[in-house]
């Protein structure tokens, strides 16, 4: 079988049994074959951590220090492939925001990402981008000691005006870029996505159904972060409970939820950190008043009949809905979003 790379992952059955696959692959890697191994049981956790152990395996067993630095050559960390269904519009959107503030993203997965040119390119670039609360950031940390490499951390998705623009400027200034191009940039892009949010204003004051105003997320933390935001920042939503599914390492947990204590002056929201349904159906058949928007994954459909609320599903698994491009990410993503959930608000008052 040719290849241009070959990983190999372990699952729970070998690592039990004391399979010594690491030594196996060795064997290949000192032959010249372009070979990594990641012990991968489930056991040892979720497939986010899979994903970095992963990739702390390409940076161990292939990467090599590069002559050189290559200017305004950023490695993006962010989205995990498939565990975020919208991963590779998501990650082609970083890489337009990037391109369109003069930097170079180095996308490690999906279309157009180089794939393994990409991957040794890496030691090379001039900053690594985590662009999560807190998957990537062990990798950071990996190249920052291994190759002198500075990385910035965006603990949050940035979708719609004022995160994405709120991005744009922290990512311009870590990367010494001048603020002339960013504004220019940035104002080019609001003036475009506030139009249509205009649009939107235009189309909620005459509407004459009432229309929720809450909302409660049942996501991981890279989209519960960047969703509250979003929805409370440029909608003027209202957060409710919100739910924490991806088991976030302890470490991270004190900085996701004071994200969440500081979403806009004087408005925060509560969090639990649980992947466990059950918890969070009887949770949400406790709170009182209206019941809020439910963006989550579609085994939260069943629980948003029983209340009568409104649902978008979010996230993994995402059964009622086709997904190729889409992305929330970005200006145009956040517009998406919009259309998106305002489609399923109607579809639920008709």
């Amino acid at each position: 079988m040719d290849g241009d790379l070959y990983v190999v992952l372990t699952g729970c059955t070998s690592e039990l049994i004391g399979d010594d696959v690491a030594a196996v692959v060795a064997t290949f890697r000192r032959s010249g074959v372009p070979i990594v191994h990641a012990a991968t049981g489930g056991l040892r956790g979720s497939n986010c951590l899979g994903h970095e152990l992963v990739a702390h395996a390409i940076i161990d067993d292939l990467l090599t220090p590069q002559p050189e630095r290559i200017p305004g050559l950023v490695n993006v960390w962010s989205s995990v492939p498939y565990q975020d269904t919208l991963w590779s519009g998501n990650l082609g959107v970083l890489r337009e925001l990037l391109a369109g503030i003069g930097l170079q993203a180095n996308v490690l997965f999906g279309p157009n990402s180089g794939v393994l040119s990409a991957w040794r390119q890496v030691p090379a670039a001039q900053f690594n981008l985590v662009v999560s609360p807190w998957i990537g950031v062990s990798v950071a940390r990996k190249l920052e000691e291994r190759y002198g490499t500075p990385w910035l951390h965006y603990p949050a998705l940035p979708i719609g005006g004022v995160e994405t623009s709120r991005f744009l400027r922290a990512v311009a200034e870590f990367a010494g870029v001048e603020s002339a191009i960013t504004e220019q940039h940035i104002r080019q892009r609001e003036a475009e996505y506030y139009y249509y949010v205009e649009r939107l204003a235009d189309f909620v004051m005459e509407f004459r159904w009432d229309l929720p105003s809450r909302f409660t997320t049942i996501a991981d933390s890279l989209y519960a972060i960047g969703l509250t935001r979003f929805l409370t920042n440029d909608i003027g939503l209202m957060p409710s409970f919100q739910f924490v599914t991806d088991t976030p390492p302890e470490e991270f947990r004190a900085e996701i939820t004071r994200s969440f204590q500081e979403i806009a002056p004087g408005i925060s929201a509560q969090v639990e950190f649980t992947g466990d349904g059950g918890t969070i159906h009887q949770a949400l058949r406790k709170q009182e008043g209206p019941p809020p928007i439910l963006l989550g994954t579609s085994w939260d459909r069943d629980i948003a009949r029983e209340l009568g609320a409104c649902h978008l599903s979010v996230g993994a698994p995402m059964t009622d809905r086709l997904v190729c491009s889409c992305a929330y990410a970005g200006y145009h993503g956040g517009l998406r979003l919009l259309e998106d959930l305002y489609s399923s608000i109607l579809a639920s008052v008709q």
